[in-house]
């Protein structure tokens, strides 16, 4: 049998316990990217030909796994001030087809994802959560993601915490951990046998200089993104502030978007409806560019 610490670089498990401390979650791995771990996951759990409802106020390249898994992909509403799943109107989305709610934060600001996971549970159902840009973001003092079933975090190069390039994937529930590992993780750390080394998989591993880079500032780079939130905590105050934060809610304030209903016509935001391929078909889109007077980019 090959033994991970021989097999498996040591930086990456060095890298992995800081991520479980970080987040203070017993499960976390590494991954070369959130749409990789995102297309690893929801083949491990079988997410193929479902109905899977998600937000229309999203980055489409996260659906693009949801898609290529030949899922039918149904969009529920959002709400303000976060653009965010409404867990109020949720359940007027699930069908017996429906088999998981894939949420995600817009711009670090975290979804109501207790809400989001009382609605899953009740009706049986897994909730995949896209954190790709919120770590450092919080929700009722846990990191964003900590309600779901599954997170995921990009550490690419335009996120809070960078590598460059890179993720991980977090979950407190290990027979999910294993079932999903079995199919993204190499076959050298699975500690089979040199002679099975060619069972299927879908390598999802970080690139060691990415997982080097990050060793290397981890520290520093969770300082710098603290001290830009007391900062920009300070500068805006109030009149920025005042219709978003709640006691609940902690945004990182990587990126910034004004309040929405009161400075709808100056919101420039770079995210767009996923409509060139499969919003068109549903009749949530109609409503949503009504609603929010959003343009198709």
């Amino acid at each position: 049998m090959i033994t991970r610490d021989k097999v498996y670089s040591s930086n990456v498990r060095q890298f992995e316990n800081i991520l479980q401390d970080h987040f203070e979650s017993e499960y976390a791995c590494t991954i070369s990217n959130v749409s990789s771990g995102i297309l690893g996951t929801f083949f491990a759990l079988g997410l193929t030909h479902s109905e899977i409802i998600t937000t229309p106020f999203t980055w489409p390249g996260a659906l693009t796994a949801l898609m290529m898994l030949n899922n039918s992909i149904i969009f529920a509403d959002i709400e303000e001030p976060t653009l965010t799943l409404n867990p109020e109107t949720l359940h007027q989305y699930i069908t017996p087809k429906t088999k998981a709610v894939f949420s995600a934060d817009f711009f670090g600001f975290p979804c109501r994802l207790d809400k989001i996971r009382e609605v899953c549970d009740a009706n049986d159902i897994f909730l995949i959560h896209d954190a790709a840009g919120s770590i450092c973001s919080q929700y009722k003092n846990k990191f964003s993601g900590y309600f779901s079933h599954i997170s995921l975090f990009s550490f690419g190069r335009n996120k809070p915490f960078s590598t460059g390039e890179g993720g991980c994937l977090i979950t407190e529930n290990k027979e999910l951990f294993n079932q999903i590992g079995n199919f993204i993780f190499h076959p050298e750390r699975l500690d089979i046998q040199l002679s099975n080394a060619n069972t299927y998989f879908f390598n999802t591993s970080m690139n060691p200089l990415a997982i080097e880079y990050g060793l290397k500032t981890f520290d520093s780079q969770m300082a710098d993104i603290e001290n830009k939130r007391k900062t920009l905590q300070t500068i805006l105050g109030k009149t920025y502030l005042m219709d978003i934060y709640s006691k609940e809610i902690n945004p990182n304030l990587h990126r910034l978007f004004l309040p929405f209903k009161k400075y709808k016509k100056l919101n420039l935001i770079w995210y767009s409806l996923p409509s060139n391929m499969i919003l068109v078909k549903n009749d949530k889109y109609d409503l949503l560019l009504s609603k929010y007077k959003m343009a198709r980019l």
